[in-house]
């Protein structure tokens, strides 16, 4: 359920809308899985290997977030070398 409400959080976030697809998609075979646990086990392996997925996806996503790098006085701007 967790990755499904985040999901349709990043719908409307920074992070691309692939990956909140993706998330959506994961988390309703996630609760469909728990759902229907002992009449499908076989959906715990769609299940597991989307979820590898979208953590990577996430991971990868976030990474690209990577903003410069921070003024160490605490300014909050960006130093330019003098050089």
């Amino acid at each position: 359920m967790g990755i499904f409400l985040i999901s349709l959080v990043m719908l409307k976030g920074v992070l691309p809308r692939a990956v909140a697809w993706l998330g959506l998609l994961t988390g309703s075979l996630g609760l469909l899985s728990e759902a229907l646990r002992f009449v499908a086990p076989a959906f715990y392996w769609g299940y597991g290997v989307l979820l590898w997925a979208w953590f990577i996806a996430v991971g990868v996503s976030l990474i690209r977030l990577h903003p410069e790098a921070p003024d160490p006085t605490g300014g909050g701007a960006v130093r330019e070398d003098s050089n």
